[in-house]
């Protein structure tokens, strides 16, 4: 039973702000990890896309194990590839050279490829467009067809006032990405509280803010992707049947969940010899799904290799004839903000984090770099269906206007003035003591 491999990133919405700066300390070199302090076997950080493969997928499934890598894991972990990809999409539109090159083989793709698919994606997802959606025809599903699922997706570029940006950058966005280029003074706080405006309106409320303050000073573009998803199972939870019961944690603890009931299963289960099962989840109109998944040896065991998803998904079978049930916890998860700086260096994508190597020339004059990608997720599972949000940003700074050079007077001094035209000293003097009038 085959499925697209975008579902998985799809269920699980997110949103992606990128910032491009103008001032700033770029984030230190961290070298990419030995080995995963949980365990968990991760791919190499730089590999061929394999044949037939969605780029956007195997994207996802790389860089999700070197995430988990990057400090203490959270104990639920979420985060959303297809918001990442987009934002990154965007700022290889204005990448060149060796940094062009490494984001080809980050992303699985070169740049037009990318922009091909993202514009693809934009324009299928836009039929999912709309408010909050995602709720039941009054009556229910029994006297109304449920309204489909609801998957909002947002780009979004500002640009610091009096920064030019290059037409052919702004072209590429406007058509691939469905995002004008807009003008705002990001050298002012009051600018964070708009983009912060724009992150809640497009995840729904979700996500209420992704950047501070301090995060746009300095700034020369800062680029933005959201996602939002809502939708309601085809076969909701058993009404009344949610109770606790036991689930056994990652670290072998024993708590008390809220589980809920299935019993009209829509998609399909899995069943593998090494002991892996699983089941597809749908939602309305069947195109979107949640496949859950417990792996045989454990979920420390899985070896992400960009295609674990979609060879599940090759195996599900369609619900047997027998009654299958399906018990599932309810969960809210929130992912917090997370660096991606050092996750997608690990990856591979180092140079355009690198204020001498990065070449973004594309975008704009100057010796602009990527100093700031953030990422958070949001989402909450249960009787009725799913809500997800998530949201990326990029900051994108110029290294010479970034690093100053100051000097302070706090010391005699000298000084004149001259005509400059001439050189004539007009005024000369020494300054002792400014103080003393």
């Amino acid at each position: 039973m085959r499925h697209a491999n975008r579902l998985a990133a799809a269920v699980a919405g997110a949103t992606m702000v990128i910032a491009v700066a103008a001032c700033g300390t770029p984030a230190a070199e961290q070298p990419a990890p030995s080995g995963s302090p949980t365990g968990r076997a991760s791919p190499a950080p730089a590999g061929q896309l394999p044949e037939d493969t969605d780029p956007m997928a195997w994207f996802g499934e790389r860089v999700f194990p070197l995430m988990l890598q990057q400090g203490p894991a959270p104990t639920n972990p979420v985060y959303s590839p297809l918001s990442i990809y987009l934002a990154l999409g965007m700022v290889s539109d204005g990448a060149r050279g060796d940094t062009a090159q490494q984001f080809t083989q980050v992303l699985g793709a070169d740049r037009d490829s990318v922009n091909r698919d993202a514009a693809a994606v934009l324009k299928d997802y836009a039929q999912y467009q709309g408010p909050d959606g995602g709720e039941r025809q009054a009556g229910g599903p029994d006297d109304g067809a449920p309204v489909k699922p609801v998957l909002n997706v947002a780009d979004a570029i500002w640009v610091d006032q009096g920064f030019p940006i290059e037409d052919s950058f702004r072209h590429d966005v406007a058509e691939f990405y469905q995002s004008d280029a807009s003008e705002l003074d990001l050298q002012l706080p009051a600018s964070t509280v708009k983009i912060n405006d724009w992150v809640s309106k497009n995840t729904n409320g979700l996500i209420d803010k992704i950047i501070q303050p301090e995060d746009t000073t300095d700034l020369r573009v800062f680029l933005a992707n959201a996602l939002y998803f809502k939708g309601q199972w085809a076969s909701p939870a058993i009404a009344g049947h949610t109770a606790p019961a036991d689930f056994t944690t990652g670290t072998g603890k024993t708590v008390k969940a809220d589980m809920m009931t299935f019993d009209s299963l829509a998609g399909g289960y899995l069943e593998l010899p090494d002991g892996t099962k699983g089941a597809l989840m749908d939602y309305t109109d069947g195109r979107f799904a949640m496949l859950t998944v417990m792996p045989g040896g454990g979920v420390e065991s899985l070896a992400w290799d960009g295609q674990t998803i979609s060879k599940w998904l090759d195996q599900v079978e369609d619900k047997p004839t027998k009654s299958l049930v399906v018990k599932l916890p309810k969960w809210q998860t929130d992912s917090g903000p997370v660096d991606l700086i050092p996750v997608l260096k690990a990856a591979g994508l180092e140079a355009p984090f690198d204020p001498v190597t990065a070449d973004l020339s594309g975008i704009g004059e100057g010796d602009l770099y990527i100093n700031l990608i953030r990422h958070r997720a949001v989402v909450n599972v249960d009787e009725d269906g799913t809500e997800a949000a998530a949201v990326t940003a990029v900051g994108v700074a110029d290294s010479a206007y970034a690093d100053p050079t100051t000097i302070e007077f706090n010391q005699p001094f000298v000084y004149s003035i001259i005509d400059k035209a001439t050189g004539l000293p007009l005024f000369l003097g020494i300054i002792n003591d400014p103080t003393d009038r």
